[in-house]
């Protein structure tokens, strides 16, 4: 019932700018992560669990390598929804920025490199989120 478990994109980003949306139809803990990983990334754990993924948590907080990297952007929550912003265009240095409700939240990670895969993960059997939208700039 409880326990961490990730699911990522079929097919990763690549060198551009790529944007995604999710709504938070269901949160129980502030247990849910927003980010992105590489193919050698584990989904039997959250995002930003392992050296290859770097997730954003509901409860303010950017997660790489199994740490809290750093507080970051607002609390989400039920009803929310919350943007992801992947810039690997070149020269742009690999950022990876996030947005609740419309307002930007600004850049989260730098000098991530491709190609990275769209990735969250829940913890309670009843969290859910949607995809609402998925472009390429």
């Amino acid at each position: 019932n409880k326990r961490w478990s990730a699911a990522r994109a079929l097919h990763p980003f690549r060198d551009s700018c790529h944007h995604w949306t999710v709504r938070i139809d269901k949160c129980v803990s502030k247990n849910i992560f927003i980010g992105v990983c590489t193919s050698d990334s584990t989904l039997g754990n959250y995002v930003g669990s392992d050296q290859y993924s770097w997730g954003y948590l509901a409860n303010r907080a950017i997660w790489h390598n199994k740490s809290k990297v750093r507080a970051y952007g607002e609390q989400f929550k039920e009803g929310d929804l919350v943007g992801a912003k992947l810039d690997l265009r070149p020269g742009m240095g690999g950022t990876l920025s996030f947005s609740r409700n419309g307002r930007n939240l600004g850049v989260a990670v730098e000098g991530l490199e491709g190609p990275l895969y769209p990735a969250f993960s829940m913890y309670n059997k009843d969290d859910s989120i949607r995809l609402i939208e998925c472009r390429e700039e």
